[in-house]
């Protein structure tokens, strides 16, 4: 086949193929038509149709959404999570209406409001939704209120703390222990999201949206006895009724204040120094003679108190000191002890029996008291925590006795536990060391093991507890200090 011959043949091969098209391209498309921009909506995933105009559904959805706006009080309402919207080009086949597209998604999934994400970083990060930034800050300066005075508070934030001349009280820091977050995002309106600063503040000191429940004072009612009665520490009972100054504030019959038990979301953290004269009480040296008979006792010497002036660091979180260091002191007056003569001999043999009238105090001077007996978070705190003298220093038998317990556990770390053979029990936990053993005779004042940080403990301290019966195995506590009266 010549050139030419194969050259008509592929003119005439295009001229019918041409005109074998056009009855499909009048089928699908007709001159009129050209691509324009559409949209696709996709929810989660699956599309549910196209539209023209994203701007139009977005406006629709917001003018739809009245009683939400109303309700989180915002002015816009925007589209759902795991809503997509992809712009292409295509041809206007199959054309939803906004209204159409609303109708499949809003009993699907929430719409959403702008507000901010709050994540508080501690061990398991805690999120919290809030519609203005603002009220999150405005809360967290009326939690630390609820710890610190407010005068205090001011000062320290305009760097007017005084300096101490000779004795007082210097904050020296005060900050919010976690790590926080605030960024911008749209936010589901089926989640929990904060719209005033009072409800949140309620939040991060109860932990809890329920609101406390009340008591009601009766006759003879204090504030140490309605916290006692109802599981609460004085401190607690105080943040919960901020209009109540101290624990001596006076109550009426009648009065309603409330009993919730706090549990804040976060810690704040406050760094004292702390410059006081501290009396310090004359101990009593009993000795011991086994030539008189028992119940013998004459006086070899009176006591009289001493005074100290002791200067500390103290570090509190959420209004409980959590460390305290002795960094300095000085004698103004010196302790003179009672000495007194005792009696031992029995015809059965020596026995040491303590003395419920005398009891010394189971630490070195000067000491910081970091915690009282009396209900902590909820929980009973069977007796008091004692620091400032050092890791190592030595823990002193409070009275004459048995030694009931002498052993690590769980709780106590290394535990001594003495039985004054009159009814009462003390105990001693978080030792570094142990010196005594089960059924050694003991005196009071005896060496009997060195403070630590043994067991559940969060720093070095003596817990020093009092019990009458047996400890933990149905005796019962008191406050140790009501031994020192």
């Amino acid at each position: 086949m010549s050139i030419k011959e194969k050259i008509t043949g592929i003119l005439i091969t295009i001229f019918f193929s041409v005109f074998a098209l056009i009855p499909i391209f009048e089928d699908g498309i007709t001159a009129k038509e050209h691509p324009e921009q559409l949209y696709r909506v996709y929810l989660d995933g699956k599309g549910i149709g196209i539209i023209r105009s994203r701007s139009a559904l977005e406006d629709f959805i917001n003018n739809e959404q009245k009683e939400l706006k109303e309700k989180c009080n915002v002015d816009s309402v925007y589209l759902p999570q795991g809503l997509y919207i992809r712009k292409y080009m295509g041809y206007s086949k199959n054309i939803l209406t906004e209204n159409e597209i609303y109708n499949r998604i809003k009993d699907e999934k929430p719409f959403t409001i702008k507000g901010y994400i709050v994540t508080i970083h501690k061990e398991e990060p805690i999120t919290i939704n809030v519609l203005n930034k603002d009220y999150f800050e405005t809360s967290v300066n009326n939690t630390i209120k609820a710890f610190v005075p407010e005068e205090t508070l001011n000062k320290f934030l305009e760097d007017e703390i005084e300096e101490i001349t000779t004795t007082g009280r210097r904050l020296e820091d005060l900050y919010v222990e976690e790590e926080i977050t605030i960024r911008e995002a749209l936010i589901p309106s089926d989640e929990k999201i904060f719209v005033d600063d009072i409800e949140l503040t309620r939040y991060l000191l109860f932990g809890n949206l329920e609101e406390p429940d009340e008591y009601i004072v009766k006759p003879g009612d204090t504030i140490e006895t309605i916290a006692f009665d109802n599981s609460l520490g004085v401190e607690e009972f105080l943040v919960v009724n901020p209009n109540l100054n101290n624990q001596n504030s006076l109550l009426y019959v009648g009065q309603r204040v409330k009993i919730g038990l706090i549990s804040p979301i976060i810690s704040v953290i406050e760094e004292e120094h702390v410059i006081e004269d501290k009396e310090v009480k004359y101990k009593t040296e009993i000795k011991y003679d086994d030539t008189k008979q028992f119940g013998y006792m004459s006086v070899a010497q009176e006591g009289s108190n001493g005074l100290q002036r002791v200067t500390q660091k103290l570090k509190y979180e959420n209004g409980q000191i959590i460390t305290a260091i002795v960094t300095n002191y000085e004698n103004l007056r010196p302790v003179i002890n009672r000495v007194e003569v005792r009696g031992t001999f029995s015809p059965t043999g020596p026995t040491i029996v303590g003395d419920e009238n005398i009891w010394a105090w189971p630490t070195n001077t000067p000491y910081i008291i970091t915690s009282h007996f009396g209900y902590r978070w909820g929980t009973l705190h069977d007796g008091v925590d004692i620091a400032g003298t050092g890791h190592g220093s030595p823990i002193y038998a409070a009275n004459g006795g048995t030694v009931h317990q002498s052993a690590f556990v769980s709780l106590g770390g290394n535990q001594v536990i003495i039985n004054h053979n009159n009814g009462f029990y003390t105990v001693y936990a978080h030792l570094s060391k142990r010196y005594v053993a089960v059924g050694q005779q003991v005196q009071r004042g005896q060496v009997i093991g060195l403070m630590g940080n043994t067991g559940w403990s969060t720093g070095t301290h003596l817990h020093f507890g009092a019990f009458r019966g047996i400890p933990y195995h149905g005796g019962v506590p008191f406050n140790p200090l009501t031994l020192y009266r």
